[in-house]
């Protein structure tokens, strides 16, 4: 389109804007390949990878970088679900352990006698 110009003239003169496409006149072009960390297919190669990487070594690799590295549908929302997730399960723990602690102080505490009259 930028070479031939709008749509009308296209449709106008096609079997020209053809022919000068593919005559050896217009010039020689160049493609050159390269390798972006921002392509689709970089970006799947390097989540497999970490994937791989957290096969191996699963206490080191968090599933969040995992996440955060792939091309996945609603990943924001999937790493929100994690995070609560994680924060629920603080904050239980915390209450066992102060549960733990209450007992632990409430056994080492000495008792009160109480006189009973008779």
């Amino acid at each position: 389109m930028a070479i031939a110009g709008d749509e009308k003239e296209i449709d106008a003169n096609i079997d020209q804007i053809m022919g000068a496409l593919q005559s050896i006149k217009v010039g020689k072009y160049g493609c050159k390949v390269g390798k972006s960390p921002n392509n689709p297919t970089t970006r799947d190669a390097n989540t497999q990878m970490l994937l791989d990487l957290a096969k191996a070594f699963p206490e080191v690799i968090p599933p969040e970088i995992i996440i955060e590295s792939s091309d996945v549908p609603k990943k924001e929302q999937i790493l929100e679900s994690i995070k609560a997730a994680k924060e629920a399960q603080a904050q239980a723990q915390k209450q066992l352990n102060d549960l733990e602690v209450m007992k632990i102080q409430a056994k080492n505490q000495p008792q009160k006698r109480q006189l009973v009259k008779r």
